[in-house]
């Protein structure tokens, strides 16, 4: 929906002529002509034209009237701006590189191209032979990919045409190892489960089976774990056996439904505050839940989830060793909830010895993550998990070669003639003004001063160490003193990455967009700025550093705060070398103006957005140089390739103003929708109804809101929730005015589900940022009445036990927390259980004929054929029901 727009007057010509005419009688009784051909009508009607144009000018609400209602309402409305695109890199493993790894390394912020595609030919897939089973790489997505009428490359050609050279840089440290995973098991606790060719075609699998928790299994006196078979033979070839294995292992794992670009929205995933958790409840009314809660640890080397804790291990002749907990190790799954990278450090892969482990009679050398504690919201499942694994993001920055000899002066930067042109007529002007013959010397001016202060990082003191740096940063111009100056950031070639190599026009360069999010400006102001009774150069002093703040518009802007706009200019017709954006500031009353020989300098990233979401199989070059990329300079490891296993994916443009409306005016009408949904289900709760599509408020208002936003917490899954008003937790026999109770069931255990000591902290945190002042908000776990059912089933069939487990298992999924119901998303809450329902459920199962002796009963109850009632903020826990087959002719 959109937001809908007022109309301030709607008065026409006419409706304003006529108005006219009818006040002459009161103002002016003997004018008796109101025809048009008197010349005061006349003058009526152009006054009406000149009042209608005046009202719909008025009338206009432009995009600055938007955004400043926006950023009034608040900051998260404004149009979001660009994002870059991500993928994941590993070493091609159809490649031979025994001996050739050594000491190498990515760093980051190392570029990497893709060069070419592998040899397709008229066909939408590629099958390869990975690791013992088939991958499929689709490669239908290529932006552009090799045209029909061309030849057919080979695997170590370079495409010279339609080659998309993106460039990409690494997002973190790697060192390559030639370690490739061999195996993939997964153990429940009581069986292992081969999940190799299912995580190689890139397909969900379950992590620690479908009921994962902390507890060991009777049979086998073990947790459940996740277990990794690894190939070294190329990483132990490629060192000296008589030095120290030092290379770390890094896996990237991407759970289900998670990609390469997920890892920037999990940066903005909500933390819980530090407000006060729920009372405790009293023992008979609270269900067992987890021990302890484990939050997560900004300050550790790995993430933990708000419900477990992981392990990870590696095998030795005398067992299994825990994976020291020191650098570089590290974990940001978070119990394979999220994706990210794990760092297994060398002193692990050195002590690692081979065995055979579960279903897979080969021996490997295996790493394990066991569940050490507590158990997740829903069963773990991957569809990834990649060794030597390099995280590449789509994006380049600014860069100004400087040679530094403090104090640095302005004849350090390589200033471009446009920028030495504008300092030359600031600096003669200046002169005119009368501050003397020494501001032409402005080359020698002193920028950071005797004491090393770097106006672009005040933190770092001295900035600049080496005789010939790079700095992230470049100068637009000087400042004049005038309002309302402009200044452009460009984009030089020899900076930039996105080189077309034969570009047949400008349109075939892709359109670049600039990070706003990166982009920061500065203005160095010279002493007679803010020393403005000294008339002539200070040499001795130091330049004042000024940073500015980028705003939507400047029209609230005040004369003393440094204030500018960036404005995006228009893409279309324009080649790679062209500028790209403007920075505008204030006019001295709408913004601070630049003073009089300010240089202006800016540091920003830029992207292509989405035209870098491009499919997976591209060949991959790396460019080992700290210099910019230009395709002359890529260079190759020693016969090493990369390859992209994932779609490059999370690419996107600048957000439009209007679609920033929807988003807005969707998340205002949330709260209406959601009564509206309720109502056409015929319900006064969202408690057993499918929320998928459904926008979450912002806030929480009715006991709807509240159900809404516990199912939609980040970082949580919860299958259901219901909240109930005046209900206190700790005195449930009485009515506590203000107080509001939500319940909340996860996925797992399977047999009856309960929210872990974490996973109610963090709801209650969530919520309780989101709740009207005037109320207490507690959130609790289910209660659970426990049921007993016998009946005896009359079947034709000659295999009764299948009739007996088909009947238990319809009865246990009827009445099941999360799965039963008439919905199929939960057994609602406080509802009776009765026993021509269940006759219904048995007399369906496959085969059974008719059912006598159906009685039901509570745990310690008597069995009886009357309903069974069930507490209002209870549901059911099915015990093994009792059911005997007979088989009849």
């Amino acid at each position: 929906m959109s937001l809908p727009l007022p109309r301030l007057d709607d008065r026409t010509w006419q409706d304003l002529r006529d108005e006219g005419v009818a006040s002459i009688t009161r103002f002016s009784p003997t004018w008796t002509d109101h025809n048009a051909s008197d010349p005061g009508i006349t003058f009526i009607e152009l006054l009406a034209y000149q009042t209608e144009i005046e009202l719909f000018r008025l009338d206009r609400i432009t995009a600055s009237h938007r955004r400043a209602f926006l950023e009034i309402l608040r900051a998260r409305h404004l149009p979001k701006g660009p994002r870059h695109a991500s993928t994941l890199l590993t070493l091609d493993p159809t490649l031979e590189v025994v001996g050739q790894l050594g000491d190498i390394s990515v760093k980051t912020g190392e570029y990497f191209v893709p060069r070419h595609t592998p040899s397709v030919r008229n066909s939408r897939h590629r099958q390869r032979r990975i690791l013992g089973s088939e991958l499929t790489i689709n490669v239908s997505k290529f932006r552009k990919a090799a045209e029909p009428d061309e030849p057919m490359l080979q695997d170590d050609a370079v495409e010279t045409r339609r080659v998309p050279e993106f460039g990409f840089r690494a997002a973190h440290d790697v060192e390559l190892t030639g370690i490739q995973i061999a195996a993939i098991q997964s153990f429940d606790g009581r069986s292992f489960c081969d999940i190799s060719d299912t995580i190689f075609r890139a397909r969900s699998a379950k992590v620690w089976g479908d009921d994962p928790n902390d507890l060991k299994d009777s049979s086998t006196g073990r947790e459940p774990a996740l277990y990794i078979g690894l190939d070294l033979s190329k990483f132990r070839s490629a060192f000296d056996p008589m030095q120290q294995l030092k290379a770390a292992l890094t896996l990237w794992c991407f759970p289900d439904g998670f990609g390469p670009a997920d890892r920037i929205s999990n940066e903005t995933e909500f933390e819980p505050s530090a407000c006060s958790v729920a009372p405790p409840r009293p023992q008979e009314f609270a269900p067992s839940i987890a021990r302890m809660h484990n939050q997560y640890d900004p300050n550790g080397l790995s993430k933990s989830h708000h419900g477990l804790r992981v392990c990870w291990e590696y095998h030795t002749n005398a067992g299994w060793m825990a994976v020291p907990d020191v650098v570089p190790f590290r974990d940001e799954t978070c119990g394979f909830t999220k994706s990210g990278r794990i760092v297994i450090p060398g002193v692990a892969l050195e002590n690692i010895e081979e065995t055979a482990i579960g279903i897979i009679p080969a021996s490997l050398f295996y790493l394990r993550c066991r569940l050490v504690y507590g158990r997740p919201d829903r069963a773990p499942m991957i569809r990834g998990l990649y060794a030597d694994a390099i995280l590449v993001e789509q994006w380049d920055q600014t860069m100004t070669h400087c040679y530094v000899n403090p104090p640095l002066l302005v004849r350090d930067l390589e200033l471009e003639a446009e920028v030495e042109a504008d300092v030359n007529d600031a600096a003669t002007d200046l002169v005119r003004r009368g501050w003397g013959a020494d501001v032409n010397e402005w080359r020698a001016w002193p920028l950071w001063g005797k004491q090393g202060f770097d106006p672009l990082n005040p933190g770092i003191n001295p900035p600049l160490t080496s005789s010939n740096s790079v700095m992230n940063a470049i100068v637009l111009g000087v400042g004049n003193g005038e309002p309302n100056q402009k200044f452009v950031l460009p984009c030089p070639s020899a900076n930039t990455l996105f080189a077309s190599t034969f570009p047949d026009s400008p349109d075939d360069s892709p359109p670049i967009r600039i990070l706003t999010d990166t982009l920061q400006v500065w203005t160095l102001e010279p002493p007679w700025s803010w020393k403005p009774s000294e008339t002539h150069f200070l040499r001795e002093e130091n330049w004042r550093s000024r940073v500015w703040e980028l705003v939507s518009d400047l029209i609230p802007g005040a004369r003393t705060i440094p204030h500018f706009i960036f404005e995006e200019l228009p893409t279309t017709g324009r080649s790679r070398e062209s500028l790209f954006g403007e920075v505008l500031f204030g006019d001295g009353e709408n913004g601070r103006v630049p003073s009089p020989g300010a240089l202006v300098f800016a540091s920003y990233s830029w992207s292509i957005a989405d035209a870098a979401n491009f499919g997976a199989g591209f060949i991959w070059a790396n460019s080992n140089e700290r210099e910019p990329f230009r395709p002359d300079r890529v260079t190759l490891f020693p016969k090493l390739r990369f390859v992209n296993p994932l779609d490059a994916e999370g690419g996107r443009s600048e957000e439009t103003l209007p679609s920033a409306l929807r988003t807005m005016a969707n998340e205002f009408a949330a709260p209406e929708n959601l009564v509206e949904f309720a109502a056409q289900a015929r319900s006064n709760t969202l408690d057993g109804l499918d929320l998928s599509g459904m926008e979450p408020p912002s806030m929480a208002v009715s006991l709807i809101d509240f159900e809404c936003l516990a199912r939609n917490v980040p970082g949580t899954s919860v299958a259901r929730s219901r909240a109930w008003v005046e209900f206190d937790p700790e005195f449930p026999e009485h009515l506590s005015t203000g107080a509001i109770t939500i319940t909340i069931v996860p996925s797992i255990p399977a047999d009856r589900p309960e929210p872990t000591q974490g996973l109610i902290r963090r709801v209650r945190a969530f919520l309780d940022e989101r709740r009207p002042v005037s109320c207490k908000v507690f959130v609790v776990g289910p209660e659970y009445v426990a049921i007993r059912i016998r009946a005896i089933l009359h079947t034709s069939h000659d295999d009764v036990t299948e009739i007996r487990i088909s009947a238990a298992w319809a009865l246990k999924k009827y009445l099941h927390p999360t799965q039963g119901g008439l919905s199929g998303l939960g057994w609602p809450f406080g509802r009776n259980v009765y026993v021509g329902e269940l006759m219904r459920i048995l007399a369906n199962v496959n085969g059974v004929k008719h059912v006598t002796g159906l009685q039901v009963a509570t745990a310690a109850g008597e069995w009886t054929e009357e309903p069974i009632e069930i507490p209002q903020r209870s549901l059911i826990e099915l015990i093994d029901p009792d059911l005997e087959v007979v088989r009849v002719a």
